[in-house]
């Protein structure tokens, strides 16, 4: 038979608050009269970056709110939850979080009970790579639980809506004219000046504002095919002192010591 978390932890409080179980009584004893409560994901909508990280806020607006549990459901495929923290309100208090698959369930319990709105939990999450813009949801599914005292609890009904992720996968588009220069200060080190003309567009024809360009170098000497991330930043230039081959006295001719390429990065949906 299955026990809902709430059950549970209803009993375990009333064993604590009054020294008898919650249900000692039948519950026809008990009057019915749905207590409301009402969730509030935040925000409604919002747009995120793909492989970026992220957050919402669930608030809850109760009455007399004693104990309870909440369900919610999302994509894992598009979204990752990295942590569940707790609102700051001291009389609340909130279990650990199971997840499990596409389903995320909350327990918490109010001690002295509660009457208003307060944040329930921030709840941060990872968003999974895309190859182009898509759109997830993170739904309210149920809830259940009490307000009143143990011996006479009177159950909450909640209601809830839900928040709208927009995610822009897609990427920008690489930038033109990547060019390589040595530079002859300081002098005779091998350093080099790259450039390269600024990116406005993504694949799509959207506009890119304020993109972040990441400097990627392939050592070909010691590890070639193999590319390095070694500077990101929102300029259209890079400066690289690596000395990573040296000539031995007498050698002459020309060496192919290193290969870069240049992504630029969205910064804001």
């Amino acid at each position: 038979m299955y026990i809902p978390r709430f059950f549970a932890l209803a009993c375990l409080l009333a064993s604590l608050c009054s020294g008898s179980p919650l249900f000692s009584q039948p519950l026809s004893d008990f009057p019915l009269d749905d207590t409301p409560g009402i969730v509030d994901l935040e925000p409604d909508s919002s747009h995120v970056l793909a492989c970026a990280y992220a957050s919402l806020t669930v608030d809850i607006t109760v009455t007399d709110a004693r104990v309870f549990d909440l369900q919610f459901s999302f994509d894992p495929a598009r979204l990752q939850i990295q942590s569940i923290t707790p609102g700051s309100e001291p009389t609340l208090n909130v279990l650990p979080p199971l997840i499990s698959g596409s389903s995320l369930t909350l327990d918490a319990f109010f001690h002295p009970n509660f009457t208003g709105t307060t944040n329930l939990v921030t709840i941060s999450y990872y968003v999974n790579p895309v190859l182009a813009d898509d759109t997830t949801t993170v739904y309210f599914e149920f809830g259940q639980g009490y307000s009143g005292t143990a011996d006479v609890p009177e159950p909450i009904v909640f209601s809830g809506d839900s928040a709208v992720i927009y995610i822009e996968g897609t990427p920008p588009l690489p930038p033109n004219e990547l060019l390589i220069s040595p530079l002859a200060y300081p002098a005779h080190d091998d350093s080099i000046l790259l450039r390269w003309h600024p990116v406005y567009y993504d694949f799509d024809g959207d506009t890119v504002v304020n993109p972040l360009y990441v400097v990627y170098r392939e050592d070909v000497i010691n590890d070639q095919g193999v590319y390095d991330s070694v500077f990101s930043t929102p300029d259209t230039f890079y400066y690289d002192d690596f000395l990573i081959f040296s000539f031995d006295p007498g050698d002459t001719g020309s060496v192919n010591v290193a290969t870069f390429k240049v992504h630029a990065r969205k910064t804001q949906p």
